[in-house]
């Protein structure tokens, strides 16, 4: 029981800082259209640890309360992720136009 509280816990602070990293990629877009030279930083890998910490906290449960997908789900729709994968094209682009 309360390690199955414990996972949803951690899943939903996860879910929280999903949603503010792709708050921040959409104001560091809207400061950028409309010419502020501002960016607002995400927070990388911290959804993660938090999903592994649910993932753990899920497996010590006698029955599972959460779905095993839905942690894969909270895990990869993280802004900060997504921009760390593009980060090594990134810079193999600024190489070629160098």
């Amino acid at each position: 029981m309360v390690a199955n509280v414990l996972s949803a816990i951690f899943l939903a602070l996860a879910a929280y800082i999903v949603v503010l990293n792709w708050a921040c990629v959409i104001a560091t877009y809207r400061f950028w259209r409309g010419g502020i030279k501002r960016h607002v930083s995400t927070i990388p890998v911290l959804a993660q640890i938090l999903v592994c910490a649910a993932a753990i906290a899920s497996a010590q449960a006698n029955v599972a309360w959460l779905p095993h997908w839905s942690f894969w789900l909270v895990a990869f729709a993280d802004a900060a992720l997504l921009q760390l994968f593009y980060l090594p094209i990134f810079l193999l682009r600024r190489k070629r136009r160098a």
